[in-house]
Formats: structure tokens, C-alpha cells, sequence
């Protein structure tokens, strides 16, 4: 149990070591348990086990209604796409981020079904991309800059 709290305040330290702003942030006080938030504005590597107690909440989520025969482009700053459709789409098209970080997962959710659907990037290659979208079975992208792809992860 002791390592554990290390590592959370090793992962604290870093985070702030990281970040140029941290909200109305103050020194740890003494005893230090944690903060309610902290948000990195770059990217934060932990080495070895991340355990987080508590909810992973996505602040870029893209909720979109789409028609038939459309394209959906993934913002920048979304990790899930929602389409939220009641009804099948017969055709439909999203485009992953194509300057992805390495590692950036990005998640798309349908509420409907697309009959066809397709995954693209630009330039960027997508790997095992789908035919088709099922209703509620959201699947994932991870990118890899080494490989210069996204690759679909579920």
C-alpha cells in the first residue's frame, strides 16, 4: 500500500513538473493525499503500473447526428465520437486525427447502426478499419507514430 501512495505522489510531481498551468494550484500540504484535479497540458509518461481510484473522465467527446452518405472528421481534441442516430445510416465515412501523438486513442460509438461505413486518415494509414458499424459496439483506434498508422484495438 505504501508504494502505491508513492507513486501517486511521484505521479503528482510529475504532473506538475509538466504542466505550464495548473489551475489555482498551491503547493501539496502537508500529509499530501491528493488533488480533486490535475490536468497536464502536455503529455505525462509514467514508468511502470498507473492505478487510478476513482473515475477516468474524457473531456473531448464529439457528439454528432450524421445523414447518409456524410463524412464526420474526429476534432483534434476528441478521444470519442458519438453518433447518435436513432435510425440505421446506409453510408458513412470518419476520419481519424490525421497529426496524431503517438499513442492517442480515439473511440467511436454508434448509437445506430451505418451499414457502410469507412475509417480513414488522410494520408495516414488505418489498419483493419471497419465495413460497417454496429449499433451500441463502440470500437478504438491507437495510433503509432513508429508505424505511422492507426490501428484498431477493438
Amino acid at each position: 500500500m505504501e508504494r502505491i501512495i508513492d507513486m501517486k505522489k511521484m505521479l503528482l510531481l510529475l504532473c506538475l513538473m509538466l504542466t505550464a498551468s495548473l489551475a489555482n494550484a498551491t503547493a501539496p500540504p502537508s500529509g499530501y493525499t491528493g488533488f480533486n484535479k490535475v490536468h497536464v497540458s502536455s503529455h505525462a509518461i509514467v514508468s511502470g503500473n498507473l492505478t487510478i481510484e476513482g473515475t477516468l473522465a474524457y473531456e473531448g467527446i464529439q457528439i454528432v447526428t450524421v445523414s447518409a452518405s456524410t463524412t464526420t472528421s474526429i476534432t483534434a481534441t476528441a478521444s470519442y465520437l458519438i453518433i447518435k442516430n436513432a435510425e440505421t445510416i446506409g453510408t458513412h465515412n470518419v476520419v481519424l486525427p490525421t497529426s496524431p501523438v503517438n499513442g492517442r486513442l480515439v473511440v467511436i460509438s454508434p448509437a445506430s447502426a451505418v451499414t457502410t461505413a469507412t475509417v480513414t486518415a488522410g494520408a495516414v494509414t488505418v489498419r483493419n478499419g471497419p465495413t460497417a458499424l454496429v449499433a451500441g459496439t463502440p470500437i478504438a483506434f491507437i495510433y503509432s507514430s513508429a508505424e505511422t498508422a492507426w490501428f484498431r484495438s477493438r
